[in-house]
């Protein structure tokens, strides 16, 4: 037979993401009103044109929000980087 669990799961709710141009610069301008972020920016994906970076913080109520930034990739950072 299947119990119930000793503990309720704990919902995280639901994440809403926020796509912004410059996230370094979003991140910086929002520290300094005082967010907190639980994961700082960080490479999530390589595509195949560009690089995906995120970053994660709470609201006040303690919701996370999501951070996005689809960096363009250009065969001159590829070839700096070495990734050809």
């Amino acid at each position: 037979m299947i119990g119930e669990a000793e503990k309720p799961p704990i919902s995280e709710g639901t994440i809403v993401y926020f796509r912004v141009a410059d996230l370094e610069a979003t991140a910086h301008l929002l520290e300094s009103r005082g967010a907190s972020f639980v994961q700082q920016s960080h490479l999530m994906a390589r595509m195949k044109s560009h690089d995906l970076w995120m970053a994660f913080l709470k609201d006040p109520a303690g919701n996370t929000l999501g951070l996005m930034s689809e960096i363009v990739r250009t065969k001159e950072k590829e070839n700096a980087n070495g990734l050809q």
